[in-house]
């Protein structure tokens, strides 16, 4: 049953649990959102490197400046960098390690490294040399 000397012994309790949750919840989204963050530009960074290396094997330097326009950071883009590798392949690789203050000034390091290897599909004339293509 209901009495006024209860509801007044519970009046501010309501606002000490959201004061005492609202701090590690606050702690929690921006951790979410930061490892998002960190998934997404790493996803990037290897897509980036795989579109790099398809558009070195099948056509030359134009497609592989137009494939890098769709990496979304300028840093990621600036990274990558494709080029042959000999015997009739591309590689593609991008290495991406930085230190930057963040939230709190905790050190964030992000560490993104991959290599691509593609073969070259482009025509080229004649007999295949001694010993093939490989």
């Amino acid at each position: 049953m209901y009495t006024p000397k209860k509801r007044k012994l519970e009046s501010g309790q309501a606002m000490t649990e959201m004061a005492l949750i609202l701090p590690p919840m606050a702690v929690l989204l921006i951790g979410l959102f930061l490892a998002g963050v960190y998934v997404f530009r790493a996803a990037v960074s290897d897509y980036g490197v795989f579109i790099s290396s398809a558009a070195a094997g099948a056509y030359k330097q134009p497609a592989v400046d137009s494939a890098l326009r769709q990496v979304v950071w300028s840093d990621l883009r600036g990274s990558i960098q494709a080029g042959d590798a000999g015997n009739r392949q591309v590689r593609s690789r991008i290495s991406v390690k930085e230190t930057r203050m963040s939230v709190l000034s905790v050190d964030f390091i992000e560490h993104q490294r991959a290599t691509a290897y593609s073969r070259l599909w482009r025509f080229y004339p004649g007999p295949p040399p001694p010993g093939g293509w490989e």
